[in-house]
């Protein structure tokens, strides 16, 4: 039988080699069971058409030092010389995939371990050599390793940049310059990082912060960004000093992590510092909860007034609901006022004595009921029609399916002008007997509630 590479035209094979490649992350893992390794297995013809095709070779995401029986077997006797050290190794297998890539723009991924460092020594230029040409990068460093990696480099193409679990106290030797950059990722201790990446403050798009140590530096450097579309930030315990509220334009994406505090007040005092016209969604997520103290989200009448004074068009909140939030129902039925385009509500965590009171889930539940046909009410979330609840607990059940239902499409219904629900997911949590059940609630189906034992 003839190779496909005869009878196709070898630049369709490429093509259609290239649609092998997994597309749901930016990097590729070495697999031989996967592409591109795959491909260079199956026949001499099919292996050149592959080495030689450049976008299989683009993009990598390796560890160093790993296991040289991840790459294929075409490398030198050098590269796989046990005698040679496991780093030195690792990084020529990395030298023979990403020359394949030609002049490609590359997408990196590189995790080091602390323990080889010594070995990473006369590694540096290699890699260094591969990350000038990235237009994506992610580096996960042991202690002391992003100064020699970076300390002076110029990437034109760099336009994600992602540094995790930063080790290193004290900015680079010499300024990263990265002109075309617009995705930036921060984490670990990252307050001198900023002044040692040089880049146009202006064109950044994204920006996600993570410091546990402090978030002063971040309230300092936000304004200067006024062109972020999507931001992700970590609140630290320091409560920011209080200010002129500053605008992000163009920000439709907010995302607000919070370690544990004392006081409750470090949502709020953040979300009075700005103002985000353009917001479209916004998610609350307090993060490490197993280190044994309270967490607070913003108060309602905080959030509401950030709303209000943004004067934007929210249409998707995620929100978790570990500690009530709202000082009664009806502070919590002013929020759901004030975001009157909302289309998306994801809660989880729903606390038993929600807004205060053991039945204030249910008196929501019966807020965001519609009223009967004929009888007028201010309907809350009146253009809502994707509704997840992570948990709650079963004596909401009542009020919670007679909210569902009342926003549910009844088969054959006319027209009426309202806005029904497209899709809903609640998992309800029993007690019986002292133990634990979960249901799970989904639809609609044929105007009805299926429900599932989990």
């Amino acid at each position: 039988m003839q190779s496909l590479t005869q009878t196709i035209p070898t630049e369709l094979v490429s093509k259609i080699f290239v649609h092998c490649l997994d597309t749901e992350s930016n990097f590729i893992t070495p697999d031989p069971c996967h592409a591109p390794l795959l491909l260079t297995q199956v026949c001499a013809s099919w292996r050149e058409c592959a080495v030689n095709t450049t976008e299989l070779w683009c993009s990598l995401r390796v560890r160093i030092p790993y296991r040289a029986d991840c790459d294929d077997s075409s490398e030198s006797s050098d590269s796989s010389d046990s005698s040679n050290p496991r780093a030195q190794r690792a990084v020529a297998h990395l030298q023979s995939w990403l020359s394949r890539a030609g002049e490609q723009p590359l997408a990196l991924s590189l995790f080091f371990d602390a323990s080889y460092t010594s070995e990473l020594d006369n590694c540096v230029p290699v890699l260094r050599s591969f990350i000038s040409q990235c237009r994506i990068l992610s580096l996960e460093e042991g202690y002391g390793w992003l100064s020699p990696l970076l300390s002076g480099l110029h990437c034109p193409m760099l336009e994600s940049l992602e540094l995790v679990h930063v080790q290193q106290y004290k900015p680079l030797d010499s300024p990263l310059r990265t002109p075309s950059l617009q995705r930036l990722s921060l984490s670990g201790s990252i307050e001198w990082t900023i002044d040692s990446i040089r880049f146009p403050r202006s064109q950044l798009r994204e920006l996600h912060w993570c410091d546990y140590s402090s978030m002063r530096e971040i309230l300092h450097i936000l304004p200067q960004y006024t062109s972020l579309t999507k931001c992700r930030v970590t609140l630290a315990e320091a409560t920011p000093d209080q200010g002129l509220a500053s605008e992000l334009p163009l920000l439709r994406a907010l995302e607000i992590d919070a370690l544990p505090e004392r006081d409750g007040r470090k949502f709020d005092d953040f979300l009075g510092l700005f103002i985000v016209p353009s917001l479209q969604e916004l998610r609350l997520v307090p993060v490490n909860i197993d280190v044994g103290y309270p967490f607070y989200l913003p108060s309602a009448a905080a959030l509401t007034r950030f709303l209000v004074r943004s004067d934007c068009r929210l249409t998707e909140l995620w929100i978790e609901l570990w500690m009530s939030f709202a000082r009664d129902v009806e502070q919590f039925r002013e929020l759901l006022l004030a975001m009157p385009h909302l289309e998306r509500l994801h809660i989880d965590g729903v606390n038993d004595d929600f807004c205060g009171k053991k039945t204030g889930f249910s008196d929501i539940c019966d807020y965001l009921t519609y009223a009967p046909t004929g009888r007028s009410r201010q309907a809350l979330l009146p253009q809502l029609t994707d509704l997840e609840i992570g948990r709650v607990r079963d004596h909401h059940e009542t009020a919670l399916e007679r909210m569902l239902r009342s926003r549910m499409r009844a088969t054959g219904a006319a027209e009426d002008g309202k806005v029904y629900l497209g899709r809903f997911r609640i998992v309800v949590f029993h007690i019986t007997g002292g133990a634990g059940r979960r249901m799970e609630w989904t639809g609609p189906k044929d105007g009805e509630i299926l429900k599932t034992i989990l």
